[in-house]
């Protein structure tokens, strides 16, 4: 089976675990960190790499305005492709977007201002102090930030770019991860933020422990698979927030793109392997 994997730059440590298992199985892997121009969307050259594939497992490259392009010639020519709806809805990864469909589903999400030129005090008398500020594109706890003052607000909108929202703080010990792969959970994990920070990404220095089977385990699942239901998504990273006042689990985000090495770390559990029978079951298409 033929599988290209996409993504820009030199290639993730999730990539190459693909890579090492997919070839161990005997499969043909390509990377392709894609270089771009507008005239190569007539190019058959160009597409050569892609369309000749039995499957593509797309992360990103291709920006915004040209992913559609992608998928687009993909279906043409019959490739299977993994997280399909994030080339074809570039809003996939906006957490304005993302709340909005989690609400239309029944799913709680933090009460959420959206857009610019709200005072202060208007923020503060909707949602309390602290709050959270957040812009609708960004990873790995970037561009996240817990708001305590008016002069902490101004400068940290003035710093971000783009749409951007507010959301009433939820008091929590951490957050949750859940991993969803071909609609079914293969991992969840809870998310401890470094002292002083209150973000609990891993890649800002937060540790991970595993979330034993139970009741939260289950309702964790439930909302993180019909989150990964209404996007559409084959692979995801769905994070969770549970409420240390009242208990209710709150949607966050879901990754479109999301990382698991730091899940393999915390949990033991190889990821690399769930991702690439998907991958392979698509290739073969199931």
């Amino acid at each position: 089976m033929k599988i290209v994997l996409v993504c820009k730059g030199k290639p993730i440590w999730e990539l190459s675990q693909l890579t090492e298992e997919l070839q161990g199985r005997g499969h043909e892997v390509t990377l392709i960190s894609p270089s771009i121009a507008v005239q190569d969307f007539l190019s058959e050259d160009f597409w050569a790499p892609y369309t000749q594939a039995d499957v593509v497992y797309y992360r990103t490259g291709f920006g915004d305005g040209a992913r559609l392009g992608l998928y687009e010639k993909l279906r043409e020519v019959g490739v299977a492709i993994i997280n399909a709806s994030a080339l074809q809805n570039t809003l996939l990864s906006n957490k304005i977007h993302q709340a909005v469909r989690a609400q239309k589903i029944g799913v709680l999400v933090p009460e959420t201002l959206i857009g610019r030129g709200r005072s202060y005090a208007t923020v503060v008398a909707r949602l309390g102090s602290p709050f959270v500020l957040k812009a609708a594109e960004g990873i790995q706890g970037k561009k996240v930030f817990l708001v305590t003052s008016e002069t902490e607000y101004l400068e940290q909108v003035s710093d971000l770019d783009g749409d951007i929202l507010m959301q009433k703080f939820i008091p929590n010990e951490g957050d949750f991860r859940v991993f969803v792969v071909g609609g079914q959970v293969r991992a969840i994990f809870q998310r401890v933020p470094k002292p002083g920070d209150f973000r609990a990404n891993i890649s800002q220095g937060g540790s991970g422990r595993p979330v034993p089977a139970g009741e939260l385990y289950d309702a964790l699942s439930k909302i993180a698979v019909a989150i990964t239901k209404a996007q559409q998504l084959d692979i995801a990273g769905i994070d969770i927030m549970q409420s240390t006042a009242t208990g209710e689990l709150f949607f966050i985000e879901a990754n479109v793109n999301p990382g698991w090495k730091g899940l393999e770390a915390a949990l033991g559990v190889r990821v690399t392997d769930h991702v690439a029978d998907l991958i392979v079951a698509a290739g073969e298409g199931y």
